[in-house]
C-alpha cells in the first residue's frame, strides 16, 4: 500500500513473511536515511499498534505484541521535516 497520508509525508508499507529486523527505505527532505529515525519509528509504531489494536477486536486472531508486528513490516517514507537534525553528515 502507498499513499500520502499528510501534506509532505508519503508512506508505504509492505508485510513479509520472514521475521527480521524492521525494513525500510526512508528520505528526509529528500536526503536518504539508511539508519531510519525518528520519523520511521514513529510511522512503524503507528501502524504496529494498529494492527494490534484491529487483531484484539477479533476473537479468532492469535495475540501478538506491537514488536512482532513491527518485525514483519517494510516502511517506505519520504518525508519534509521542518529544521530536522541529522547524526551525522553522511
Amino acid at each position: 500500500v502507498f499513499g500520502a497520508v499528510a501534506p509532505g509525508w508519503e508512506l508505504g508499507v509492505g508485510v513479509t513473511d520472514a521475521p527480521s529486523s524492521a525494513h525500510h527505505v526512508s528520505f528526509v527532505n529528500s536526503i536518504n536515511t539508511m539508519r531510519g529515525g525518528t520519523h520511521v519509528d514513529h510511522v512503524s509504531d503507528q501502524i504496529a499498534r494498529g494492527v494490534v489494536t484491529a487483531m484484539k477486536k477479533d476473537s479468532s486472531m492469535p495475540s501478538v505484541s506491537v514488536a512482532a508486528v513491527k518485525s514483519h513490516l517494510i516502511i517506505f517514507l519520504n518525508c519534509l521535516v521542518a529544521n530536522p537534525t541529522f547524526d551525522s553528515q553522511t
